[in-house]
């Protein structure tokens, strides 16, 4: 019997096998992109999701990307999902688990490959929202958008569905306009950088202590009580470059002074929502830190 736990409803994953099959129809259709969770594909096959939509419907605790959605299916007779089907190990569903927070079901359903083979795959639908309010429609950020379209082109997906993809609407990051007084505050005081120096892959903050310091784009941050748990774990030191691995559809850099333009404007709108949505207190900066050039 499938188990119910309070962070989602989970069917049983078999531990004695050595590969699970999912259906990824979001980010996780990109191979880069699991692997930047941790989680290597061992094979993909491109597949559909019969008789589903996607809809853009679910909001996060923490608005990385502005007032945005992330992508979710939802039943609709007729319609079809397109994505990727990864064989994973087991340890990579835990992962999943992990990663993908408190507002997601992980069910099975029948998806059929571009073959026409059937096959039964694990797939995450969110049935909530991550505030546990309702599913309000909306659009996807141009970030998450532009991730879909990756992974649907890097898995060879259907013409039809990259295109859809392509002319979908997506909501425009918010701009970062910094005041004088949190100029000062940047500059008022040079942290030590080494002391931020942490591995960006598979570190998460166990403490829930209120002074909670973290780095993003070379400002350092004071984490306020009110930050959501599920955030505060990837709160570890230095989060730039981590951060720079969600726009997995550019090259992850090797510093902050290397990262696209994207990249960079995706650091500077997580900036944005720590100020705007009171979460956390700036408390100086580290080097590099390009904002003090500006």
């Amino acid at each position: 019997m499938a188990e119910v736990e309070a962070r989602g409803f989970r069917e049983p994953v078999p531990q004695d096998v050595a590969e699970v099959c999912t259906f990824a129809f979001g980010a996780n259709m990109s191979v880069d992109s699991l692997r930047n969770r941790g989680i290597e594909s061992l094979r993909q096959e491109r597949g559909k999701l019969l008789h589903h939509e996607l809809v853009f419907n679910v909001a996060s605790t923490v608005k990385f990307d502005g007032d945005s959605r992330f992508g979710n299916v939802a039943e609709r007779e007729g319609s079809v999902v397109h994505g990727v089907v990864h064989w994973v190990h087991p340890k990579g569903i835990a992962i999943l688990d992990q990663m993908e927070g408190t507002a997601y079901d992980r069910i099975s359903r029948e998806v059929e490959l571009y073959d026409g083979t059937k096959l039964s795959a694990l797939i995450f639908i969110q049935t909530k929202s991550f505030t546990d309010g309702p599913l309000l429609p909306g659009l996807p950020s141009k970030r998450y958008l532009k991730l879909l379209t990756h992974g649907a082109k890097c898995a060879n997906l259907d013409p039809s569905w990259i295109r859809f993809l392509e002319q979908h609407d997506f909501v425009h990051p918010p701009v970062l306009h910094l005041t004088d007084e949190q100029k000062s505050q940047i500059a008022s005081k040079k942290w030590d950088s080494q002391q931020f120096s942490v591995s960006n892959h598979g570190q998460f903050a166990t403490t829930t202590a209120t002074d909670l310091i973290f780095v993003v784009y070379g400002v350092v941050f004071g984490a306020r009580p009110n930050i959501d748990p599920f955030i505060r774990r990837f709160l570890v030191g230095d989060v730039s470059l981590r951060m720079c691995g969600m726009v997995s559809y550019d090259p992850k850099p090797e510093s902050i002074l290397e990262a696209t333009p994207d990249q960079v404007e995706f650091l500077r709108t997580l900036i944005h929502q720590f100020l705007q949505e009171g979460l956390a207190d700036i408390l100086g900066h580290c080097d590099p830190c390009p904002l003090l050039l500006e």
